[in-house]
């Protein structure tokens, strides 16, 4: 699945990379349970390849709420669940309504799947 380059949140770009899982950072990443990350300094989110597509853009969706959260100086109200929480129904409400199939190279298919 390809996820965009970069992100725009609050007019802030955040360059987007997609990590192998075998990959120097990917594997770190894997071997310590984390799917993806926010690196604030750099505006830079990385997420882990390898997972179905609608993971990968929960993942990226929850990195940008960390980010989002960081810059409006509320990162520490929230707790990862809550952020997991928040992703996991905007991806769903995004897929459901097909808002993002073609802007993230979802086909169809990957939409049906991922969407019960």
């Amino acid at each position: 699945m390809s996820l965009p380059k970069s992100v725009t949140i609050l007019s802030v770009v955040y360059a987007v990379d997609v990590v192998t899982p075998d990959s120097g950072e990917g594997a770190t990443m894997k071997a310590g349970g984390t799917l993806g990350r926010c690196d604030y300094t750099n505006r830079r989110i990385i997420v882990v390849d390898g997972e179905q597509p609608a993971d990968m853009l929960q993942t990226l969706l929850h990195e940008m709420v960390h980010a989002t959260l960081d810059m409006l100086g509320m990162h520490g109200d929230w707790g990862e669940g809550q952020v997991t929480a928040f992703a996991a129904v905007y991806t769903d409400a995004l897929l459901r309504n097909e808002m993002v199939g073609c802007a993230v190279g979802l086909a169809a298919d990957d939409i049906a799947e991922a969407v019960p």
